[in-house]
């Protein structure tokens, strides 16, 4: 009599499609991070990186913090204030602090988005990652099932890179899982 099977249900999908999707949920918030970043300093190419930076500053940078001052994101219906004079205390100031606060903001998106498409120290990077998405989140007022919630749909995939450790599938965490701690790769 022949061996029966004891597996029921349905096949499971190829391993290699498997592999491919965790990669990449780990690879498009790190291309998304990056190219807002390089976007951000490279809006008008004819300009310097630090003329670029300075457009940031005081176009957008201004315009997103005055909108989440005059609108502070609702928490299940709740006004949070906190935030809104958070980023008016901490964000805004002296214009040499807020090249700084925005210098910082880009760098992090730039060097985030570069580690997560490399599959480099994956979990803590897409933590601090979606740490950061958090804050552009609620610096937009935008919760979830608004129009606006590509930042949380960031959050939600940079999570779920973390607890799959997905740079150790077609990442250079690969390479340095042993050498590492498992909470950074």
């Amino acid at each position: 009599m022949a061996a029966r099977s004891r597996r029921k249900g349905p096949p499971s999908p190829h391993p290699l499609l498997q592999r491919l999707s965790v990669a990449l949920i780990r690879v498009f918030p790190g291309a998304v991070l990056f190219d807002s970043a390089l976007y951000k300093l490279t809006f008008e190419p004819e300009k310097s990186i630090g003329e670029n930076l300075e457009r940031f500053r005081t176009v957008d940078f201004h315009k997103l913090v005055g909108e989440a001052i005059a609108d502070p994101p609702r928490i299940f219906g709740a006004t949070w204030h906190g935030f809104a004079s958070f980023l008016e205390n901490v964000a805004l100031g002296t214009p040499s602090w807020e090249r700084f606060v925005c210098g910082s903001l880009l760098a992090s998106e730039l060097v985030l988005g570069a580690l997560l498409v490399l599959g480099l120290g994956t979990r803590l990077v897409a933590v601090l990652a979606a740490l950061l998405m958090t804050v552009f989140g609620l610096a937009k007022a935008a919760w979830i099932f608004t129009p606006n919630t590509s930042n949380w749909l960031l959050v939600v995939l940079l999570l779920a890179a973390a607890f799959l450790a997905a740079g150790r599938v077609f990442g250079l965490d690969a390479k340095l899982a042993g050498r590492w701690p498992r909470w950074i790769s």
